[in-house]
């Protein structure tokens, strides 16, 4: 890759960087130190989250990926020019190819191959289409072929090797939500040689169902959608009973993450051993969840839950609730009016609130510090770069901290409504005895490991 290439994408993954740090809560990197794996390399990934999945994965990897994207993409000329410029290489998929046509990924799996024989270094979302769930699905073979065909051509001395990133997010579709990023340890094609000279489809299979099976550690992978779902019911009950970080700093083996890993275990072993018993709770929580929605409320221990610290973190925070929707209110608006207008899959409901915040936060921040200087403070003409970054900060600073104070005092208005629908504590008691069930299930020991 040329200097100027090498600048551009430095460039990018700084931007990428910058973009999901604003927009996500925590971002958890695990075993990090991997990410400093040479090429060639095959980042591969799961895939629940559109384009924001190859950001996540490749942002911080010393390898610079050429990313393996949608052949649909690309039917645009002028998109398509821009996704080459960017380092996509386009792929087809089955839903891809009209009515007649061919499906011929020939030149994407040469000019891939080609790349990794300069020892370069490729994304791969291995799952195929994106679906926000907690989910792995069947990988698709593409990586497998790409690597050994690359390989086979050059005497299996190129040492590819492959860098496994789990994706786990904890609400894909919502701004100020937890993403895990989980990664495994790389490992080389080159074990796979004499299996691929006996059998280079058996090979190819097995070498894409060993990549698969690294997931099943690397990620929370739910059975269907109906079993994610009934697991981030329990996630909720569970972080309003003990609030945890995404994952303890302290112990990168504790936290909400290692927690949902194993109610999700303890309830599959359920399930396959007390059908009926599973069956009862399973109505049980989904009973006080239609209770809830009916009452247009979220979940809360109302035992636990600090009212007055959060009423006062409101009202202390309430100028910059005021402060921070001046310059954001607007540009959240209409990134939000475009998720609606465009009306794509939800999946890509992330990616165009991301994607649209890069131009319209900067965009109408400038207009807006134009108006204000104007009118306001008409005998400054000029705005050096010191004072537009300083307004920049600003605005960015109050628009979290606005975040912040809308959440909080969303949460005790939320409580008040709460406690006032359970003036007989029939909701508080179903509550208690699904949290009681579910320590029981896990042998988590409340106020300890909760």
């Amino acid at each position: 890759m040329n200097p100027i290439s090498r600048l551009v994408y430095r460039f990018l993954q700084g931007v990428a960087i910058t973009a999901t740090e604003l927009y996500f809560r925590k971002i958890v990197f695990l075993n990090r130190q991997y990410l400093a794996s040479e090429g060639p390399l095959v980042v591969i990934a799961n895939h629940p989250n559109t384009v924001v999945d190859p950001l996540l994965a490749v942002m911080y990897t010393r390898e610079q990926c050429f990313l393996l994207a949608n052949y649909g993409l690309f039917k645009n000329p002028i998109a398509g020019a821009i996704l080459r410029t960017l380092f996509c290489i386009p792929v087809k998929r089955t839903k891809d190819v009209a009515e007649g046509e061919e499906r011929n990924n020939d030149n994407a799996f040469r000019e891939s191959e080609e790349h990794l024989m300069a020892g370069r270094s490729l994304f791969v979302a291995a799952e195929g289409s994106s679906y926000t769930e907690r989910h792995i699905r069947a990988f698709k073979t593409g990586a497998a072929r790409i690597i050994f065909e690359a390989e086979s051509r050059a005497n299996f001395t190129l040492n590819v090797r492959i860098l496994p990133i789990g994706l786990t997010y904890f609400d894909p579709l919502k701004f100020g939500s937890d993403v895990v990023v989980d990664i495994g340890e790389p490992f080389s094609a080159i074990n796979w040689r004499v299996a691929y000279a006996e059998n280079p489809q058996q090979a190819v299979d097995n070498f894409t169902q060993h990549i698969e099976n690294q997931f099943d550690t690397l990620t929370i992978n739910c059975a269907n959608m109906d079993e994610d779902h009934f697991l981030q019911k329990l996630e909720t009950i569970l972080q309003s009973e003990k609030s945890l970080e995404i994952v303890e700093k302290s112990n990168y083996t504790e936290g909400s993450y290692f927690r949902s890993k194993k109610v999700l275990a303890s309830l599959q072993d359920w399930k396959k051993t007390d059908v009926l018993d599973f069956s009862k709770f399973e109505k049980q929580v989904e009973s006080y969840f239609s209770k809830l929605t009916a009452l247009n409320l979220k979940d809360v221990n109302t035992t636990t839950f600090p009212a007055s610290k959060t009423l006062g973190k409101f009202i202390i925070g309430l100028p910059w609730l005021i402060l921070g929707l001046i310059p954001n209110a607007l540009p959240a608006w209409l990134s939000d009016g475009l998720v609606k207008w465009l009306k794509l899959d939800s999946a890509y409901d992330t990616t165009v609130r991301i994607l649209a915040g890069l131009v319209l936060f900067p965009l109408i921040w400038w207009l807006e510090t134009e108006v204000f200087f104007a009118y306001f403070l008409p005998e400054i003409t000029d705005l050096n770069v010191f004072y537009t970054l300083l307004l920049v900060v600003f605005y960015i600073i109050s628009g979290l901290l606005a975040w912040r104070v809308y959440t909080e005092g969303s949460l005790f208005l939320n409580f008040q409504k709460y406690k006032r629908a359970d003036s007989d504590g029939s909701l508080t008691a179903l509550r208690q005895s699904i949290v009681e069930a579910v320590l029981d299930l896990t042998s988590l020991k409340k106020g300890v490991n909760l």
